[in-house]
């Protein structure tokens, strides 16, 4: 089954209790950082492929709402991420 995350055009439209990935351009590489609520420790920028794995071991061991994806560029996304729907 493709995991399926939730596209916010604004950082500050994911809900409170989800996980907020921000995917970006850095030195023309994609990169990305995860937040959720109750983590102590702050992700550093990483390769997005491994970030949204973090954001989905995140939700499943926090019971958060989803992952929510916040991306710099469209072209940042790759299919075999899994759908992102609006």
């Amino acid at each position: 089954m493709r995991e399926v995350y939730y596209r916010v055009n604004q950082i500050s439209e994911a809900p409170q209790w989800g996980a907020m990935v921000r995917i970006w351009w850095e030195a023309e590489l994609p990169t990305a950082y995860v937040s959720a609520p109750n983590e102590e420790t702050s992700s550093v920028p990483d390769d997005p492929d491994l970030t949204l794995f973090r954001a989905g071991l995140l939700r499943a061991q926090h019971d958060l709402l989803g992952v929510f994806v916040w991306l710099e560029d469209d072209a940042l996304w790759r299919e075999e991420w899994g759908d992102l729907v609006q």
